[in-house]
């Protein structure tokens, strides 16, 4: 199972891209439906804050289907589905989230943030450490877990 959620992730990912890449995005599709990508969203951002990780990835996965987030909200959105994916424990799908992420993030603090995150869960000390110090060098302020 988590074999085929990865799976999904990473199609959902590659559309993403693709998305970016031609040009199609939240001008050529209907307003509700963007408003249902946004609304998703959100509730992805809210479920995160609330530790409700399963729900996040839902309302993360379901905010990135076929486009209609701006490039930094679809860029979040893969932060929370790889954030919950590291809090629920599958490291597995966190860890090819992860790289599939690595091209087209726009936050590199939370990218290397989530690195270590991942490296912490897996018990390398020492690569989450480099991770946290790459989050910390691009910025000092950084929220590093402890």
């Amino acid at each position: 199972m988590v074999q085929r959620f990865a799976t999904h992730v990473v199609c959902l990912i590659c559309a993403l891209v693709a998305i970016a890449w031609t040009g199609c995005g939240s001008k050529s599709m209907p307003a509700n439906t963007i408003q249902q990508r946004e609304k998703a969203f959100e509730d992805a951002q809210t479920k995160l804050a609330a530790k409700d990780y399963a729900g996040a990835k839902e309302a993360a996965a379901i905010a990135l289907k076929g486009g209609g987030l701006s490039a930094d909200q679809a860029s979040e959105a893969s932060m929370i589905l790889i954030e919950s994916s590291i809090q629920s424990g599958e490291l597995a799908t966190a860890e090819t989230e992860l790289k599939n992420a690595e091209g087209f993030a726009m936050d590199m603090v939370k990218l290397h943030i989530l690195q270590g995150m991942l490296a912490s869960k897996q018990g390398n000390n020492g690569a989450a450490q480099e991770a946290y110090a790459k989050a910390r060098a691009l910025d000092p302020n950084a929220p590093i877990p402890n």
